[in-house]
């Protein structure tokens, strides 16, 4: 089925993450033919609940997508996922993803899914799933050496050099928003929901002093509780406040782990991309900025693309 392309379709697209399901019918040239959305996350499926939730996406994409080979990333692939797809350690050339893969037959169709990357540090060990792809349709960016930030709920900090993960590091600094904002005793200053915009001065205020003092975030952050207190802080300024603590207060250390003047590339979709270029500006970083959702629909084409020249060579 080598190459297989059914009225223009050549490959079935899916982003698989804990709360969320995104599937694409990409064209041969890496362009959407069809997109099928849901909150069907895979943490809410077991057992043969991911193959009937596939097939019902796939159908929603119609008959072109029948027969397609489908290429997938994200936790369908972790231990409580379809099917476990090994993490393969670092350094890691990400044209090598799709060796390291997992098969599986389902939905009547030939299915790949694509492993994660670990970090096996003793000191720091760490994973990432689903980001790799991203990574994979970045690396399309010819001769690339330098940091890459893919902001989200666990933010991750990329060291890569020309198609090549040489190191990377986790920071729950969405996560870290939420249980602050819902669950700590800034859940009485702060409101979880607002939005926060990337020029608000609250918000660029307590960024530039995360940046400048990532070792005092346990500190700081207490100041939202008290400048809400003595100060009359709104709870909606108290958010941008927290937020602009945590993500200075990530950027500032991860920029501490790089040599000054090292190029600087940002993944990121929605509200995090106008936030995060805002923090690399008050740090004097320009990055280069690359949209998630196109990231990750490029690394999973060119995921389909290895995988055809792998059988090729066979």
């Amino acid at each position: 089925m080598i190459g297989l392309v059914v009225d223009g379709a050549f490959t079935v697209a899916v982003d698989w993450g804990t709360s969320s399901l995104r599937v694409w019918l990409l064209d041969s040239a890496g362009a959407p033919l069809g997109e099928s959305r849901s909150a069907e996350g895979a943490d809410g499926l077991a057992g043969g609940a991911f193959e009937a939730c596939l097939t019902r996406h796939i159908e929603r994409l119609g008959s072109a997508a029948r027969g397609v080979r489908v290429v997938m990333c994200g936790m369908v692939g972790a231990r409580n996922g379809w099917r476990e797809a090994p993490y393969m350690p670092i350094p890691a050339r990400l044209d090598e993803l799709p060796r390291h893969a997992m098969r599986v037959a389902g939905a009547g169709v030939e299915a790949l899914i694509l492993p994660g990357l670990v970090r096996n540090h003793a000191d720091a060990p760490d994973v990432m799933r689903g980001e790799e792809t991203q990574l994979l349709g970045f690396s399309a960016v010819p001769g690339f050496s330098g940091l890459v930030c893919l902001p989200g709920t666990h933010c991750k900090w990329v060291r890569v050099r020309e198609g090549v993960v040489e190191d990377f590091s986790s920071a729950m600094t969405g996560e870290i928003f939420r249980l602050l904002a819902q669950h700590s005793v800034l859940r009485h200053v702060v409101d979880p929901q607002a939005r926060i915009a990337a020029d608000d001065p609250v918000f660029l205020r307590a960024a530039a002093a995360g940046l400048a003092r990532p070792e005092a975030l346990l500190h700081t952050l207490f100041s939202v509780r008290g400048a809400a207190l003595v100060a009359g802080l709104s709870a909606s300024a108290a958010a941008a406040r927290l937020s602009g603590l945590l993500i200075g207060t990530d950027t500032g250390a991860a920029l501490r782990e790089v040599p000054p003047g090292t190029p600087v590339s940002l993944i990121a979709s929605g509200p995090f991309a106008a936030l995060y270029e805002r923090v690399f500006g008050l740090a004097g970083v320009r990055p280069r900025v690359f949209d998630a959702d196109e990231m990750v629909r490029a690394g999973l084409f060119r995921a389909a693309r290895l995988w055809d020249e792998m059988e090729l060579r066979a």
